[in-house]
């Protein structure tokens, strides 16, 4: 929570089963939220 406001990150995608593991491990540690959109 940053300043009691919830922080959700949209990372949209495509076929990215092997790198996204790497982006998800980067997200900064205030970001309560992750959504991983496959189109």
């Amino acid at each position: 929570m940053y300043k009691n406001l919830r922080i959700t990150a949209v990372i949209p995608c495509l076929n990215e089963e092997i790198g996204i593991s790497e982006v998800l491990r980067e997200v900064p540690p205030f970001v309560d939220e992750v959504i991983v959109v496959d189109n």
